[in-house]
């Protein structure tokens, strides 16, 4: 089952706080991201930060500029990207398409009907 916040270390000592970002989050970061947004790699290199909550206990905001996107790659490092791109696969991403379906017909905003 997917979770909605976890915490990992990375293998620097970081403490990162992971949450399940809502899909204005995914909205805002392209925005910040301005023309890179076209470009898949980038774009797909991006994604993960917005899931950052916290780094060692210290909120974190979700960047909204490009200057912002870079420096929190900064902050997190390899080790941190690394250790939040495994945390996303583990506990944030469905497992298989029963659990997709389960979640969908749990949601409250889901207005079409899923069957399997």
């Amino acid at each position: 089952m997917t979770q909605a916040e976890i915490t990992v270390d990375t293998r620097d000592g970081k403490k990162l706080t992971l949450k399940r970002p809502n899909v204005l989050v995914q909205y805002r970061l392209v925005a910040a991201l301005g023309d890179l947004a076209e470009n898949r790699v980038y774009l797909s290199m991006t994604l993960p930060l917005i899931y950052v909550a916290a780094i060692d206990g210290e909120q974190v905001l979700q960047p909204s500029s490009r200057r912002e996107v870079e420096g929190l790659i900064q902050r997190l490092g390899e080790d941190g990207m690394a250790a939040v791109v495994e945390a996303i696969a583990e506990h944030f991403t469905p497992k298989d398409e029963q659990e997709v379906i389960d979640t969908a017909k749990k949601s409250p905003k889901t207005k079409a009907s899923v069957s399997a």
